[in-house]
């Protein structure tokens, strides 16, 4: 979409201090997977409140919203990452239009447009009966969309006391079942 601009934006999720410090402690591969494990943990409340400010009509595009672990290369301490297309939208995003509707719809292919909204869209007329000189013919104007629900970060910051707690008890289990191993700490 031209004069689009990425709407990647990065909000930290802390916890508390204690399971920080640990984490930081522990060994490389360990606290990483802890912390992604917590990371990973805190984006289900943020996605459940993007599904829910979808409106209903537009069922299909709720599946559009997903999440999913980063890889080390993504991020080296660990995380996650929330958001549409994300996560197993692949299927999703293939899915054509449906039968005997005109238009494209909206669906888990351009949930994008609900979250960003849509400038003026513009089709050639069909019909080549009425070429006035331009190729492709007149133009007819199929309006735009305005954005439908609110930003992730503001949807994030709504949620951010629930994704902490969720953040700490995904991070804490993780410890505790590496210290169990005996893998936790070198």
């Amino acid at each position: 979409m031209p004069g689009a601009k990425s709407s990647a934006v990065h909000i930290d999720i802390s916890g508390d201090g204690q399971t920080i410090k640990i984490i930081r402690q522990m060994r490389t591969t360990r606290g990483r997977r802890a912390m992604s494990a917590g990371a990973f943990a805190a984006t289900g409340p943020l996605m459940k409140a993007a599904k829910a400010a979808i409106p209903s009509r537009y069922k299909k595009a709720r599946k559009g919203i997903g999440r999913r672990r980063l890889k080390v290369k993504e991020a080296k301490g660990g995380g996650a990452k929330v958001g549409a297309k994300v996560g197993r939208a692949s299927k999703f995003n293939r899915a054509g239009r449906e039968a005997g509707r005109k238009g494209v719809g909206i669906g888990a292919r351009n949930i994008h447009w609900l979250l960003a909204g849509t400038g003026a869209l513009h089709q050639p007329d069909p019909n080549p009966a009425r070429v006035t000189g331009k190729k492709g013919g007149p133009v007819r104007h199929t309006g735009s969309t305005a954005p439908v629900m609110p930003p992730m970060w503001a949807l994030a910051l709504q949620n951010k006391t629930q994704m902490n707690a969720e953040f700490k008890k995904a991070a804490w289990k993780d410890i505790q079942a590496s210290i169990e191993q005996g893998k936790a700490f070198a």
